[in-house]
């Protein structure tokens, strides 16, 4: 039997991952498996967790996809309606172990109740987990109604309720003990879970109807509640001593009910997958949203972000076993998408979920509203016995007059299977005749209701659950023995961390789910690696806290609201944080990012390899990550770095797989995987040419829709024996909610973008997005939530360019080691000081008013302006094919000079080189005072020059080399003198040898000015009033009377600045 992938099945049939085939050896070569492909057939459905459904009887593929998919469905149903069957019979058959046991404690010679769990455990081995958890809810309300609103009521249902569930805890904490990194523990522990989950609600409804004194089945506290009716067949009901009358019917199935509701259940496949934690609120919303399909208007889910709205909904449609089609909508969906949605929707019988509804424009919008307005009409009148149209009926053209319509084949209405649901008939919408089955129904989640669809929807609001119940039944489930503090402490804190005033916006739902999820894979590592096992021996509170620490709700805060909350941690967990162990990181690692940044010439700095390092642990637990920084903090580099050392470390350990002896090289046995990566700006696209547009009814697909395209294409031929190439889609840009919130569905846990085509496109496990942006300020909760956020300070950045930048002066220029260490030395001086200066005191000619959260990193542009300005200065006196060698003249007067001046005194065990000239040492230093004052003062603005003048003067004579500049107007006046080195005024005597007239190379542009003075002019160039030595000056505007006045005597319009460059 082979198990394959397949884009179809996983699209239809969300839970099923992967399909299990039974086909000939031969079909494994691809040249001959179109000719064998009658003879492949499909044997099982594998879900989530490797669960796998076995079909009642094997199906034949088909090369027409469609009508294969239909009788997979069909085949689908079978399958669990016969397994439900099933295990309900065995459910009751072990009543005596799994309900007599509990109604009292054990006594000494009998089991302890925690082994009897292993039964529940035999029969998820047998049936799927589904099967499993409806039989078990089927039970509990037959168990709860007879002893409740029977006339011979039972005590003892809150004690049995509690060793239940204390049993299942206990069994819980052993199995995730022993076998934690076994392969197959997921499975069984996710069932676990979902089942003492499901305990946990059942105990606290029947506290909350004990303490309502409910005794009546009509009861609204009671009728309210979704309960499960599950009918055997009389046969299998007398076999298992099982009341016929309480469990068999002539026609076995299952429903839902509530109220007076009887819902179908629809057998639909949802897999091994948690259960949302139960809530009187989570109740109501489930009640509201069942009323609103009931007479098919469209229920709304209304709340904020992170409230659980799609979470919810997903989850009462598994409750019932419906077929859920997610669409997230955007700006650029249009009605005609929708209208086809729907159709499919009532054809299907499914539920159609609309993400972000309110996202729409309104005039689709409005066209949506009339759509559900006429489908609930039609399928209401379906239900009352009302005449639907046929397709004999006419319809009106866009002149009003009447058009035949096409004739369709009548659909039927042929009696179900007991598996299948209801048909009400047909109705004609949208010129489709469409078969409308009871189980049709649509849904929509957003933040606001849009005007335009008041009428239409069903608002339901939804809030979000309280953290506290979630942390500690989510603990429980985990098998965690301190559940019940640890899940006080948590909440308490995520409650405390509000009480400190506004703060990071992601949800603190998902953010306490994230937190736990990683404390339990800390806890109870799921592999026996060495790579991913880094804190096997922490305790339940340092894990917990060590998932907090890691998360991005922390990495995103800062200064000083970080270490209030520090404060927060260490007064809640006060004996753990004294505890926690540092990451350990593979020294492969290290060594491989050291090496990568040698060879791009690049300064090992420990900042920007910690960035590296946490870049590359957030990748590998999350599907995006938030790469947050100022312009020059490194973010660039740190991804574009990593990725090559991903790539030479997984080149490396293939080599080594080859040359090992009878290790397959797997995709589970590799660490590390060659990376591939793509840079968007979104920014500089529209939003037809990010995702796509329609043109002439042809979908044209757009630039990230084409890559998603593509890795979706590339990642089943990656998975074939081989490790795949992970594929990196770096979108950068400041955050905008046009190109953000379409794309944020592929963020969730089942990734997924809805085009505005109604495409949908499931990237691939292999494919990370990364957003480097320079600030979160606005992002959207939904963004932020599910992505882990690096923030790149940038505050070493600028010492990394000055340290690359003296590194290789020594080798490029001709230059002593005297000067080499003086240049390092004025710069250990000079620029730390320098920078605090301008950052308290100055601000930037292009930024003219401070800014506390400023667009680049601190000392950057600075140092990088410096940095050039040397190389250029350097490279055109000092380069060694300028120079020629000259034997030293020790009685130089600059050698006096700078003696006098201290380097001697500093530097008096040490000789200039004898084929360096004299003079080239005081010139070296006249170059950094240069590049000093032009790199670090030449972008500020004029109100500060005199402030910068006098601190110049001040830090540079403070050094080590006390250097004094020459009197002068301004230190921007001073500048080098090649023949000796010297710092002298500018005199502009050095402008004789340049051009006196405008280059041929340039174009003066007229100016364009409206006014009745007659033909505009050019402006006029000449000489300025000062003689040939000066720079040439432009006269700007027309000379005519009408335009600018006439300069008065002796002064000149003048555009130009000399500027003294090397």
């Amino acid at each position: 039997m082979a198990v394959q992938p397949g884009a179809a099945p996983r699209r239809c049939f969300p839970a099923v991952h992967q399909l299990a085939f039974r086909e000939p050896s031969a079909t494994h070569d691809p040249a001959i498996y179109g000719v064998l492909l009658p003879t492949v057939e499909a044997t099982g459905l594998v879900g989530a967790c490797g669960e796998t459904v076995l079909l009642c009887s094997p199906l034949l593929l088909h090369q027409k996809v469609t009508k294969w998919l239909c009788n997979l469905e069909q085949h689908m149903k079978e399958a669990l309606f016969y397994l439900l069957q099933g295990c309900m019979v065995r459910r009751l058959a072990l009543r005596p172990q799994l309900d007599v046991a509990f109604e009292q404690r054990p006594g000494p010679p009998e089991l302890p109740l925690h082994l009897l769990v292993e039964h529940w455990v035999q029969l998820a081995t047998d049936f799927p987990a589904q099967c499993v958890l409806l039989a078990e809810q089927a039970w509990w309300h037959v168990d709860v109604q007879e002893r409740l609103f029977s006339s011979m009521r039972k005590p003892g249902l809150k004690l049995k309720h509690k060793l239940k569930l204390e049993a299942l805890a206990h069994y819980v904490r052993n199995y995730c003990s022993s076998h934690a990194g076994q392969p197959g523990r997921t499975r069984m522990s996710t069932l676990l879970g979902a089942l003492l989950t499901i305990t946990v609600h059942q105990r606290d409804v029947l506290a909350r109807l004990l303490e309502r004194k409910v005794d009546s089945p009509t009861a609204f506290d009671w009728a309210q509640l979704l309960k499960y009716r599950l009918a055997v067949h009389p046969e299998s009901a007398r076999a298992v001593g099982a009341p016929v009358e309480t469990w068999a019917a002539s026609s076995p199935g299952c429903w839902a009910e509530t109220l007076d509701m009887s819902l179908h259940y629809d057998y639909e496949y949802v897999g091994n997958c948690p259960h949302l934690v139960g809530s009187p609120q989570l109740e109501r919303s489930f009640l509201g949203l069942l009323l609103a399909l009931q007479e098919f208007h469209c229920g709304a889910a209304l709340g904020c972000y992170g409230a659980g709205k799609t979470a919810a909904v997903q989850q009462l449609a598994r409750a019932l076993g419906r077929q859920v089609v997610t669409l997230h909508c955007s700006h650029q969906m249009g009605l005609g998408c929708l209208s086809r949605h729907l159709s499919g929707a009532v054809q299907a019988g499914a539920w159609l979920l609309l993400e972000a509804v309110d996202q729409l424009e309104p005039g689709v919008l409005s066209g949506f509203s009339q759509l559900l307005s006429d489908l609930q009409r039609l399928c209401m009148g379906l239900r009352e016995g009302e005449p639907q149209g046929t397709p004999t009926d006419q319809s009106k053209d866009g002149e009003g007059q009447k058009q035949p319509i096409r004739a369709l084949p009548e659909l039927g209405l042929d009696e179900a299977e007991p598996f299948q649901p209801c048909v009400l008939g047909n109705i004609l919408f949208g010129e489709r005749l469409l078969r409308v089955r009871e189980t049709y129904g649509c849904l929509a989640t957003m933040r606001r209701v849009p005007e335009l669809l008041r009428l239409v929807l069903r608002p339901v609001c939804l809030l979000p659950p309280a953290l506290h119940k979630v942390a500690e039944v989510m603990l429980l489930a985990a098998g965690f023995r301190e559940a019940e503090p640890l899940a006080k402490k948590l909440s308490s804190f995520f409650w405390l961390e509000g009480e400190l005033g506004p703060g990071p916006a992601p949800s603190r739902l998902a953010l306490l789910q994230r937190v736990i999820e990683a404390a339990i894979g800390t806890v109870y590592p799921p592999t026996t690696r060495p790579e991913v096992q880094a804190f096997e021996s922490l305790a339940e509170e340092p894990a917990l806290l060590r998932a907090l620490c890691l998360s991005p709700f922390l990495a995103s805060m800062e200064e000083p609201r970080l270490s209030r909350v520090w404060e927060l941690l260490r007064g809640l967990f006060p004996a753990s944080c004294s505890l926690l162990p540092e990451a350990r990181v593979p020294p492969q690692l290290l060594s491989a990012v050291a090496a990568q940044l040698h060879e791009d010439k690049l300064h090992t700095d420990s900042e920007l390899t910690s960035t590296m390092v946490q870049l590359h642990q957030a990748l590998m637990g999350s599907p995006g990550v938030l790469l947050l920084g100022p312009s020059g903090s490194g973010k660039t580099t740190a991804w574009k770095t990593l990725a090559k050392v991903l790539s030479r470390l997984a080149a490396s350990e293939s080599l080594e797989l080859t040359a090992g002896a009878g290790r397959p090289s797997t995709r589970r046995d590799v660490a590390y995987r060659p990376v591939s990566t793509v840079c968007l700006c979104p920014n500089g696209l529209s939003a037809a040419e990010f995702l796509g547009w329609l043109e002439g009814g042809i979908w044209r697909e757009g630039v990230f829709s084409r890559l998603l395209q593509g890795a979706a294409a590339s990642a089943p031929a990656s998975g074939l024996g081989v490790p795949g190439t992970q594929q990196w889609l770096v979108l950068d840009g400041s955050a905008s909610a046009e190109w953000l919130d379409p794309i944020s569905s592929l963020l969730r846990a089942e990734p997924a973008l809805s085009l505005p085509s109604g495409q949908w496109l499931q990237p691939p496990e292999t494919v990370k997005f990364l957003f480097e942006m320079p600030d979160g300020s606005s992002i959207s909760p939904s963004i932020s939530t599910h992505c882990t956020l690096l923030h790149c300070r940038g505050a070493c950045v600028w010492q990394a360019l000055l340290a690359s930048a003296l590194a290789t002066v020594s080798h490029m220029h001709n230059m002593s080691q005297e000067s080499v260490a003086m240049l390092r030395g004025l710069a250990a001086d000079v620029v730390p000081p320098t920078l605090t200066f301008l950052q308290q005191n100055c601000s930037s000619v292009l930024q003219p008013h401070a800014d506390l959260c400023s667009p680049v990193a601190c000392g950057v542009p600075e140092t990088a302006a410096f940095t050039r300005l040397l190389k250029v200065l350097l490279e055109q006196h000092l380069s060694p094919d300028k120079v020629k060698a000259q034997p030293l003249r020790r009685g130089d007067p600059a050698v006096a000079e700078d003696s006098c001046a201290g380097v001697a005194k500093a530097h008096s065990h040490r000789h200039l080189d004898e084929t360096v000239p004299a003079h080239h040492h005081l010139l070296v230093r006249s170059i950094f005072v240069f590049a000093f004052i032009w790199g670090f003062g030449g972008h500020l603005h004029p109100r500060h020059w005199a402030l910068f003048d006098s601190f110049a003067r001040r830090v540079l004579s403070s050094s080590c080399y006390a250097i004094e500049l020459p009197s002068a107007e301004s230190v921007f006046d001073v500048c080098p003198q090649p023949e000796d080195g010297k710092l002298e005024v500018f005199d502009g005597k050095f402008l004789s040898s340049r051009f006196k007239a405008v280059p041929l190379s340039f174009t003066i542009l007229p100016q364009v000015r409206p006014g009745p003075g007659g033909p505009h002019e050019l402006p006029q160039v000449r000489p300025g009033p000062g003689g040939p030595h000066e720079l040439p000056q432009v006269q700007l505007g027309p000379r005519g009377p009408h335009e600018l006045p006439h300069p008065a005597p002796g002064t000149t319009w003048s555009l130009g600045v000399p500027i003294v460059m090397g």
